[in-house]
């Protein structure tokens, strides 16, 4: 059971100069863990900034995890001395072992603004759910499973559950399309991704996109568009391709909005790039992206019951002189350049660390030593196709066997009949 009355504070006093306000709240559930956080401190207090330490001290002997946070919740709650003393604080950071959940409720109890997780060993199944962290079944098993990263068939199964896939991306450049960038004087960037193929949308909709776009002569639309059926009636300032290299193309100077299908992918493309868009989300996340885009004010957004021309007239029209979007964006654009850790310096530095120690085997994911099948988890899910095919199988066959005989049971017994004298 936790001892709250036992916490312990440590206070690094800085000089002031223009340093944070921190709190890193460490689990005392073994030396190496206190140990793990006061170094993060002493960095960040050698960095400038005012940084208390709170140390929950106590028994972790508990036999299970409900019962170990029960008791930590309800020894928070009857502390009131360090429930009136924390808010007032006016922490500007906070910092939480990913191990121990209990201080996310006290980081918003205190009005903390933000907060990051710490982690001294293997990333927990639950974390990298929530901070989307890919996780691959053949050689990436779940944190509490007794497993390597080389697992026999029956561990990948128990992998496999629960687990997600992740998506692959290739690039390559067309010289048509640069021919029409370099004519263009302002470039508009139509693309629905690939999973939902823009040639499949309705008809209604393709003569609403056709009809708005040739209301803006003085800019091309390109649009990633598979199907034949428009080539007939285009627009002079509409060009159709099978695919686009979409980031290239939004990195143009040139570009000034572009229509997507609200995927986060793209978002973030359009983001980086400081173009603003047009979001009509089709399904899946794509709603709650293209919301959250239009609280920005980075998007205008559609939905699917509002495509029409005039409407997408409209908000191009918004985003084309409306210059409120672009600045926006391109601030959201140059906050996402100016990121804390430099991507190049992170490439310099790894390459010189590659350049000295050359082979890093220790680095190298064992998914490289797997054959196509192990690694897509082929023969799990033909096994796990089989056995349930199986199992349904035999239930069928035995509920038809159960009919049958109860079906014979209730059938009416024919009378005899008398025989001829």
């Amino acid at each position: 059971m936790l001892l709250m009355n036992s916490f312990l504070f440590l206070t690094c006093v800085v000089q002031w100069c223009n340093g944070y306000k921190m709190v890193l709240f460490a689990p005392d559930i073994a030396n190496s863990q206190v140990l793990f956080n006061t170094r993060i401190a002493e960095k960040l207090a050698k960095a400038g900034h005012d940084v208390t330490v709170v140390i929950l001290s106590g028994d972790f002997n508990e036999k299970t995890d409900e019962v170990i946070i029960m008791n930590e919740i309800k020894e928070v709650l009857e502390n009131k001395k360090f429930l009136n003393w924390l808010p007032m604080q006016k922490f500007d950071l906070a910092f939480s072992h990913m191990i121990d959940v209990c201080p996310i409720g006290l980081i918003h109890y205190a009005k903390i603004p933000s907060w990051i997780w710490l982690n001294s060993g293997a990333l927990m199944d639950f974390v990298a759910y929530y901070m989307g962290v890919p996780t691959i079944p053949s050689y990436v098993p779940p944190m509490m499973m007794e497993s390597s990263d080389q697992m026999n068939f029956v561990e990948r199964i128990k992998s496999f559950i629960g687990h997600p896939l992740t998506l692959l991306i290739w690039k390559s450049k067309l010289q048509e399309l640069q021919r029409i960038v370099d004519d263009a004087l302002g470039l508009v960037v139509f693309s629905f991704g690939s999973v939902a193929p823009s040639h499949m949308m309705p008809s209604t909709w393709k003569n609403a996109f056709l009809d708005a776009f040739k209301r803006f002569p003085n800019y091309r639309f390109v649009m990633a568009y598979e199907g034949t059926d428009l080539q007939d009636r285009l627009p002079s300032n509409v060009h159709v391709f099978k695919w686009i290299p979409q980031t290239d193309l939004l990195a143009q100077t040139k570009t000034k909005a572009f229509i997507t299908h609200g995927g986060y992918n793209s978002i973030q493309e359009a983001i980086i790039a400081g173009v603003p868009m047009i979001t009509i989300p089709l399904f899946g996340d794509q709603p709650k992206n293209a919301k959250m885009a239009e609280k920005y004010r980075i998007a205008v957004n559609l939905r699917k019951s509002e495509v029409s021309s005039e409407n997408i007239v409209n908000a191009l029209g918004n985003l084309l002189n409306d210059e409120s979007y672009s600045k926006n964006i391109r601030r959201l654009s140059t906050m996402m350049k100016k990121k804390p850790v430099n991507a190049e310096h992170l490439l310099v530095a790894w390459a010189e660390f590659v350049a000295e120690f050359r082979t890093l085997d220790n680095l190298v994911p064992a998914g490289n030593d797997l054959n196509f099948f192990v690694y897509h988890s082929l023969d799990v899910i033909a096994f796990l196709i089989t056995s349930s095919t199986l199992v349904f199988i035999v239930l069928w066959k035995f509920i038809m066997f159960i009919f049958r005989r109860l079906c014979l049971l209730c059938r009416p017994k024919n009378p005899k009949k008398s025989k001829r004298s």
